[in-house]
């Protein structure tokens, strides 16, 4: 996949060749001709929430486009993403996809703020962004926008190392597009956009589902054979692992579908989204093989905004949302002929296994106010305003009576404190001043009040310096939190096991980074960025001397440092290719421990050849370093892996384009670490697949 950035900008993504089929020779001469300062100029809106160029934006930004999309083959989201510098994926022990940034990574995702159209979309019982939108689908998805680094003084929580915004098409392209895929693991998958203009109305619609059986990876040793003296697995039940079976392999199935509606008149526009998705395991909630679990997230969502031109130099913009977020789980916990003590000195047998059933319902309902005044050509100020309602309910925690399966369920008591809301106030204000010709500045405040977690102020400053066209230089200081979750605030589970505390307070990270980009011609590109994080207040499930797990803030200082570098050039108008850099160091200044989850660096590199404007084949790799262990994990540190992509396109008749692209091309061995250390040989990952996939536009 070819990565435009902030300072190489889309010169892959647009200049590789070509365009879809059916668009006319003299559109693609111009697309194949554009110069790199026309390529520089393109507008992105995640870095200030007004429209800049990407060399002009007061932050680090990533533009990926929809061509890039196309081009590389990328499946979902998580696809796309690889290429971003710092930017680094993972798994969930459920399964779910876990998006590590700039050496930070965690089960949840929670310090990544996801936004489709605008709106975040993270949940807040977990703060995770990926459950449902970290395998989403793009064939609708115009562009995507990353920060990299703290977005909070524009977007709040979560925008703690970054935020991905998705931006979807307004209209199609085309009054109809409908597209269909096959690949390995017997997945398959459809689409259909379909939309038009008349006068000032406009809509669209999308429609996606994808079904297949996921990439089934053997699991030698799990938590039953690694960890058998845990408490709740009573150092009896090695035997009833399935794990070095035929049974014993992951399970990554996934049925999911995904509905959109847009449509506009004038100044007023509506979105709404629909996503309904059922998951495998993948090795299983207590990191056990098990074969009958099921995840089922379920999100709507619909918004409604309106804006009013305020003379020449001002707008207001108003929005209304609306997000219902519901989770209703099956997981087969532990295998059958699970057993534990009973009060009489013998054993109490799960025949069937045990099985959990875990769900929740969360809605959220607020609106936004939102002004910009433009005073002549140098001074722009944002300010705006907010509330939201968020609230918990319909709570079910159940497990099956033993002897029994799934069909025999009870309750198991609670796992959240009552069903609680919590109201969140906003305001934030924004300059943009053009000092002189080569010097912009820009400054912003935000101040963010929760009814249960206080207020978090969080500042940014940004000085971009052009002292000449080949040469662009910005500082950047920014501040990011992420508010507490519902569970870190009201947990209660397992009688007690495990719990909350209402008065956590909301983790800090605060980054100051400089950044070079030098056009050493108009074919070659080269930007660098150092960035230095301080983080405070992380919250983590620890023990308490009571004799209870607690959700708490940690009263010290981690720091991560890095460097980020992207070299991308072009030897003609069809031969073009890529190569960028991260690294960084993370360490517990308490502890001296190193940040776990991430690896220490990582490099990507691709070629992307355009035989015409009609045909191109891009191949990457992917080089990952090896991961560290916790101090009190015996293991080796996880060795780091290489994989090649290769992805084909080619346009054919007036209608029709095919891709074939084949993820992990010579079948590497890559995996994810477990930092809990309850399987033996961490989070196995795809081997080699393919996905085929023919697109028609009448």
């Amino acid at each position: 996949m070819r990565v435009s950035s902030a300072y190489a900008t889309a010169l892959l993504g647009l200049s590789l060749a070509g365009t879809a089929a059916g668009q006319g020779d003299e559109q693609v001469a111009r697309m194949l001709n554009m110069s790199l300062d026309e390529l520089m100029a393109m507008q992105i809106s995640v870095a200030s929430r007004t429209e800049s160029s990407l060399l002009d934006a007061p932050a680090v930004v990533t533009l990926i486009t929809e061509e890039d999309i196309r081009r590389s083959g990328a499946r979902d989201l998580r696809d796309a993403l690889r290429l971003v510098p710092g930017f680094e994926p993972g798994v969930r022990v459920f399964g779910y996809p876990e998006f590590g940034l700039r050496g930070v990574i965690t089960d949840n995702s929670e310090k990544v703020l996801i936004l489709l159209d605008g709106l975040p979309v993270n949940e807040y019982l977990e703060g995770s962004g990926t459950i449902v939108f970290g395998d989403f689908p793009l064939d609708n998805i115009e562009r995507i926008e990353i920060i990299r680094g703290p977005g909070s003084a524009l977007y709040g929580t979560n925008a703690f190392v970054g935020v991905i915004s998705l931006i979807s098409r307004q209209a199609p392209d085309a009054p109809m597009v409908l597209a269909g895929s096959i690949g390995r693991n017997d997945r398959l998958g459809g689409s259909l956009s379909a939309g038009g203009r008349r006068g000032e109305f406009h809509w669209s619609t999308f429609v996606h589902v994808v079904d297949g059986d996921g990439d089934a990876q053997p699991v030698a040793v799990d938590a039953l054979q690694m960890r058998p003296d845990a408490p709740w697995f009573n150092d009896i039940n090695r035997d009833v692992s399935l794990a070095g079976g035929p049974l014993g392999v992951t399970d990554n199935h996934l049925r999911k579908w995904t509905g959109q509606l847009r449509f506009g008149v004038g100044d007023f526009a509506f979105n709404a989204l629909l996503v309904d998705a059922r998951k495998g395991p993948y090795v299983g909630t207590l990191f056990t093989v098990t074969p009958e679990s099921e995840a089922h997230p379920y999100q709507v969502q619909a918004d409604a905004a309106y804006r009013w031109q305020l003379g020449d130099h001002g707008r207001l913009e108003s929005r209304a949302y609306w997000r219902h977020y519901v989770a209703d789980n099956l997981w087969n916990s532990l295998p059958a002929g699970y057993r534990v003590p009973d009060d009489s000195g013998g054993y109490i047998t799960y025949t069937e296994g045990q099985f959990d059933r875990q769900g929740a319902t969360q809605q959220t309902v607020g609106g936004e106010l939102k002004s910009t005044w433009r005073a002549g050509a140098r001074h722009t100020v944002i300010a705006g305003l907010s509330h939201e309602r968020q609230s918990l309910y319909d709570i079910v925690n159940q497990t099956n009576v033993p002897g029994f399966g799934p069909e025999r369920m009870v309750d198991a008591g609670p796992i959240i404190v009552g069903e609680p809301d919590r109201d969140l106030t906003t305001a934030y204000l924004q300059g943009q001043w053009q000092a002189t010709a080569a010097l912009a500045l820009t400054t912003g405040l935000r101040a963010d009040r929760y009814s249960d977690a206080g207020t978090s102020v969080t500042p940014r400053l940004a000085a971009v310096w052009r002292p000449r066209d080949a040469l662009s230089l910005k500082l950047l200081y920014g501040e990011g939190f992420r508010a507490p979750t519902f569970a870190e605030s009201y947990l209660f589970a397992y009688d007690g096991f495990a719990r909350g505390r209402l008065d956590n307070r909301p983790e800090r990270i605060s980054t100051s980074e400089v950044v070079a980009i030098y056009r050493f011609s108009e074919r070659a590109w080269l930007q660098a960025n150092l960035f230095h994080s301080r983080i405070t207040d992380l919250l983590q499930l620890l023990p308490n001397p009571a004799g209870y797990l607690e959700y708490r803030n940690q009263d010290d200082v981690t720091t991560v440092r890095g460097i980020e570098s992207e070299l991308q050039w072009q030897w003609d108008e069809r031969l073009t290719g890529f190569v960028n850099y991260s690294h960084e160091t993370g360490r517990n200044e308490r502890s001296d421990e190193p940040v776990l989850g991430m690896a220490g660096w990582r490099a990507h590199a691709g070629i992307n050849y355009a035989w015409s404007e009609r045909l191109n084949l891009q191949t990457v790799l992917h080089a990952v370093g090896d991961r560290a262990r916790a101090a009190f994990d015996g293991r080796d540190p996880l060795d780091g892996y290489t994989t090649v992509d290769a992805a084909l396109w080619w346009a054919f008749g007036e209608h029709f384009d095919l891709s074939l692209a084949v993820h992990n091309l010579f079948d590497s061995d890559q995996r994810f670490p477990d930092i809990s250390a309850s399987l033996r040989d961490d989070f196995p990952w795809e081997g080699r697949s393919w996905n085929l996939k023919l697109t028609w536009r009448p």
